[in-house]
């Protein structure tokens, strides 16, 4: 135990050295640099290639497909003890984990994401101590699964995570499952159930003591409670997180809250407020990179002054001093559906065609935030409404 013990520590303190000396190289250079240093192939240097790979994920995923890209083509020649035999299985199935999650990220290669993910899964089920290692890749399916709409076959590996994570005390993977269930719920536009669910993880963020996951928890209980049309409770359950979001400095999710409370403003017949809130979160949404979120609340910006005015001029003005899109990178298809829209609502008088279009646009874009590689398909407008 002593002696593997000591490899496991001398292992991570080379691997951390060797990973900082590589990720400065480059990809031109990787390859060059590792074969120099012939010491750093191994699993301490592929373990800490792949932490940043995840850390990538938020900001740069591009640098997490490089990253798990190199380490996969590394497995083969790397150097880790026969004993304990977990070992091997445990990165192997990590690398594809961590490729299958940065595939999935990017949005536009759902099928290869999938095929890393079943291959991590069949990779870490060799080994029974790999089961929570296991239950993640499982977990990583679901969301894959739930992309590509087959949600029987997503709802059954986050239950297989979620029974897993509870035996072995994973509270925050626990925690993780069993939002990712909710939100599969409400792709299925079972609001009733994913507020269970969110109700659910809630109660575990409590007992964790978690500030900030109760305040995110709280805002998709008040979005569950918004579509159900229970407005009292919307309004508690958003209120309550835009005050712990503001308090955390939350910023990206206070966003999204403002939006839910606009929402809120807009169903109780608010308009004039649910206007204000969503011109003051669109640019905010844009500045971060939310780029789908922001486009969601530019429809409901024209939907709502048309609401509001029933002028279309208004409407198409206001907008189109909104839709300031050139130095954002948006995605093709979001911005398909933007320029399609603008291009309608410029060309039109008809209130008619102005409500399909908007309909037919906020239809699209949240297929888009449910899976980013959502084709954009010109509606069908008859043409008694033109």
């Amino acid at each position: 135990m002593r002696d593997y013990l000591a490899f496991l520590n001398d292992d991570a303190r080379i691997g951390r050295i060797a990973a900082i000396e590589l990720l400065d190289a480059g990809v031109a250079d990787r390859e060059t640099l590792l074969r120099a240093h012939p010491e750093w192939h191994r699993s301490g240097t592929l373990h800490a290639l792949l932490a940043r790979a995840h850390d990538a994920l938020d900001g740069d995923v591009g640098l997490a497909i490089e990253l798990t890209t190199f380490v996969l083509a590394q497995l083969p020649g790397v150097h880790v003890p026969d004993s304990p035999a977990f070992l091997r299985p445990q990165l192997e199935g990590t690398a594809w984990k961590e490729h299958g999650n940065a595939l999935y990220t990017a949005g536009n290669r759902i099928d290869d994401a999938l095929a890393a993910a079943e291959r991590a899964a069949g990779i870490l089920s060799s080994e029974e101590v790999l089961a929570v290692d296991h239950a993640s890749a499982l977990l990583l399916i679901a969301l894959i699964q739930s992309a590509r709409q087959q949600f029987g076959e997503a709802e059954a590996a986050v239950a297989q995570s979620i029974a897993v994570f509870a035996e072995h005390g994973e509270t925050r993977r626990y925690l993780d499952a069993i939002q990712t269930q909710a939100m599969i719920a409400l792709q299925q536009d079972d609001v009733a159930g994913a507020r269970e669910w969110y109700a659910r993880a809630y109660e575990h963020a409590d007992r964790l003591d978690d500030d900030r996951e109760r305040a995110r928890i709280l805002n998709n209980l008040g979005y569950c409670a918004l579509r159900t049309g229970d407005l009292d409770s919307a309004n508690d359950y958003l209120s309550r997180a835009l005050s712990e979001m503001t308090r955390l400095r939350l910023d990206g999710e206070i966003q999204r809250t403002v939006s839910n409370i606009a929402g809120l403003e807009r169903e109780r017949g608010h308009l004039d407020k649910a206007v204000l809130s969503l011109c003051s979160v669109y640019p905010k949404l844009l500045d971060r990179g939310l780029v789908q979120d922001a486009i969601a609340v530019l429809i409901d910006i024209h939907d709502v002054v048309f609401e509001i005015t029933g002028d279309v001029e208004y409407a198409r003005s206001l907008c189109a001093k909104l839709a300031i899109l050139g130095r954002y990178d948006v995605p093709p298809n979001v911005r398909e559906a933007v320029d399609y829209l603008q291009a309608t609502v410029a060309g039109t008088s008809s209130p008619r065609v102005m409500q399909r279009v908007i309909a037919s646009v906020r239809r699209f874009l949240h297929e888009v935030l449910a899976s980013s590689s959502a084709r954009f398909t010109l509606p069908a407008i008859p043409e008694a409404d033109r």
